[in-house]
């Protein structure tokens, strides 16, 4: 009888230790899908904000030239323009931003009172 007894115990043992690696196996699938979910969402809005950034009134060449180079590089990439990488000089970078009618980077101020006119 002992020995029957050891057998129940270390069937017993497994089976507990199954459903151990059951559920920490289900946590890591949720957790898998809530940061997969998280990455789709955060891909879709990047899609979309080019056509968003699009909608905004498009910038003088004026207020395009009070902006650093880095800052005009980055308003072509959030537009997604084809070719925003060959201008290289701040002239050309601005020549082809009024080009494509891309708008000024919204400020603080600007999202500020947009947000409270939305509410």
């Amino acid at each position: 009888m002992g020995l029957a007894s050891d057998l129940k115990a270390a069937v017993a043992a497994v089976n507990e230790t199954d459903k151990k690696l059951a559920r920490l196996v289900g946590q890591h699938i949720e957790d898998t899908a809530a940061g997969l979910q998280k990455l789709r969402t955060a891909i879709e809005a990047k899609q979309l904000a080019p056509a968003n950034f699009r909608s905004l009134p498009p910038a003088e060449a004026s207020e395009l030239q009070s902006l650093k180079v880095p800052e005009l590089k980055a308003i072509a990439t959030r537009m997604n323009l084809p070719g925003r990488s060959k201008a290289k000089r701040k002239a050309d970078i601005v020549a082809f931003l009024v080009e494509h009618k891309a708008p000024m980077a919204p400020s603080y101020e600007q999202l500020l009172a947009f947000w409270i006119e939305n509410r």
